[in-house]
């Protein structure tokens, strides 16, 4: 019975299977919508990305590049062109990142290379990781040397700096930028508000592994109280290149300031070494045709030294010259003030010193020594026309290399003042103060023994002291003395010799001292002194000549011989 009732059920089932395969057999199937198909933009196209994207490149595990964009066209000849933002991302072997966006680019994909040449188009910025941002409207990047290159007008900033130029290059490989053409950089102040310059320059190069920053033509740098120009101008950085540690000037270099430091230097080429801030000069280094102009007491003129070569030592403030040495030839000039006469001093080397808190004083000028004291005669005050030659000269000035104090002449010392009056001797010191040039034979040193000459007589002694504007002399030891007839031409009277001796013969004296008043015309000889001329010899403890009245006295033991 069960069996009937199973046989019943599946002959129902495949009855009602058969008539539904049937239905759906003639029931045609409905049609599904496809997506739509995006319009080519551009008909030369062989495929594009709509949407955004990213695309990157690999190299033993490493990501070589990576490109995001808004869309992308593809032409069969390999490049592709991204629009609608993009992006190019390139890190190197040594952390480093590179980015270039642009609205648009262009890139060259040859067949089995992911990359060969890019061109960006339109708001281009160029970034790196060590934060140099440079902006343009277009630019390339060629992977072959890894150079970014900006044909145009371009701006760059980097910390305090920025600035702008035209045409620029950027090295990824070296990490080097250049900027090609009419460059213009501003150095913001820092935090303690110092340190801002302004530059301009034909070109410049930051070599950043280097840290190193180079301006190539006319290069001009205006800071708050100096300014640089030269050929060229090298800054070396510190790590953080934050500040300046040194710089090179090559070719008409120049540097001009205000304030306590020297107020200009001149040379072909300058090396500069500054303090751990950045900005306090601790040496210069001047090479071929140099000059330094150092200041003056306030309100004063400056002084200038010139040399084939100058090097300079600061004290910490960066201001105070400590060290001065120059070499062949030296010029010095200390200008006129007031009354105090212009000096030169010419030589073949010259070494200065002084202290931290007062600046030059102490100088030592050596070989073929020339110097040169000058004054115009102005109402009372007289003129003044000294000069000297040895070859060795010390002197003593003011702080700062001010004012002459001393000066201390060595070996074959000569000096004139005016001219009638001459000085020989192998050391000489000529205390300005005073006004006195003292001769003596010195200790160790070189030449004929003190010897004056003026206008009426010739005097040679040990030492012998000249007061030089009073015109008073005192001589001591071994004195020899020839008083000179009157010149031919000279008006009468003008020098007279005692009535008892002839009158156009000198006359000769020795003695152990001799005390000589030009102005007055009388010398006073003393201990042992004798007077002769030719047969006639006059001899006293002292002898007492006036060159104006023709009288002499003759003092102690005195004796004649006609």
């Amino acid at each position: 019975m069960w069996r009937k009732r199973l046989r019943l059920a599946i002959a129902v089932f495949v009855v009602v299977f058969a008539a539904g395969v049937a239905m759906s057999l003639r029931r045609p199937n409905p049609q599904r919508n496809a997506p739509p198909a995006v319009p080519q933009s551009d008909g030369k196209s062989v495929s594009e990305t709509h949407g955004g994207g990213i695309a990157k490149r690999f190299q033993q595990g490493r990501t070589k590049l990576s490109f995001t964009f808004g869309k992308q066209i593809t032409y069969d000849d390999g490049r592709s062109k991204f629009l609608d933002g993009v992006k190019l991302t390139l890190p190197d072997r040594d952390g480093r990142t590179i980015e270039i966006a642009a609205s648009e680019a262009t890139v060259a994909t040859p067949p089995g290379k992911d990359l060969s040449e890019a061109a960006f188009a339109g708001n281009v910025t160029l970034t790196t990781s060590d934060a140099i941002t440079v902006k343009s409207a277009t630019a390339t990047y060629n992977e072959a040397d890894g150079v970014a290159h900006v044909p145009g007008p371009l701006t760059f900033s980097h910390g305090r700096m920025t600035g702008e130029g035209v045409g620029a290059s950027y090295d990824r490989t070296h990490n080097v930028l250049e900027i090609l053409a009419q460059v213009k950089v501003d150095v913001a102040p820092d935090e303690a508000g110092a340190g801002s310059m302004h530059v301009t320059s034909a070109a410049a190069t930051m070599a950043r592994n280097d840290h190193v920053l180079k301006f190539m033509g006319a290069a001009h740098m205006q800071g708050k109280d100096r300014t640089t120009d030269a050929d060229n101008a090298t800054m070396f950085l510190s790590p953080d290149d934050k500040l300046v540690q040194r710089m090179e000037l090559r070719g008409n270099s120049k540097m001009t300031g205000s304030g306590s430091a020297p107020q200009s230097m001149e040379a072909q080429d300058i090396d500069l070494v500054y303090g751990p801030d950045g900005r306090a000069l601790q040496t210069a280094n001047l090479r071929e045709r140099s000059v330094v102009q150092l200041p003056g007491e306030a309100g004063k003129p400056g002084r200038r030294v010139a040399g084939r070569t100058i090097d300079i030592a600061m004290a910490p403030d960066g201001a105070t010259v400590t060290r001065l040495t120059a070499t062949e030839p030296v010029q010095v000039d200390l200008p006129a003030e007031g009354d105090v006469p212009a000096r030169r001093i010419r030589a073949t080397a010259l070494n200065a010193t002084g202290a931290p808190n007062a600046g030059l004083q102490d100088a030592t000028f050596t070989g073929n020594i020339d110097f040169r004291e000058s004054r115009a005669a102005a109402g009372k005050v007289a003129a003044i026309n000294r000069t000297a030659r040895a070859e060795q000269l010390v002197v003593r000035t003011k702080p700062g290399f001010g004012n002459l104090e001393r000066a201390e002449f060595h070996d074959n010392v000569h000096f004139t003042d005016g001219t009638d009056t001459t000085a020989d001797a192998p050391f000489a010191i000529y205390d300005v103060t005073a006004d006195r040039l003292d001769l003596s034979p010195g200790s160790g040193h070189h030449g004929p023994g003190p010897h004056a000459v003026d206008a009426q007589f010739t005097v040679d002694a040990r030492t012998i002291n000249m007061q030089l504007s009073a015109q008073k002399l005192t001589a001591d030891t071994g004195v020899r003395s020839e008083i000179r007839p009157q010149k031919p031409g000279a008006a009468k009277g003008d020098v007279k010799v005692p009535a008892m001796l002839k009158q156009d013969e000198p006359v000769n004296v020795t003695s152990k001292t001799l005390a000589y008043d030009s102005g007055a015309e009388r010398g006073v000889y003393g201990g042992d002194a004798r007077l002769w001329q030719d047969d006639t010899v006059i001899q006293a403890d002292t002898i007492e000549i006036d060159n104006k009245t023709g009288n002499l006295h003759a003092k102690g033991k005195a004796r004649s011989q006609m």
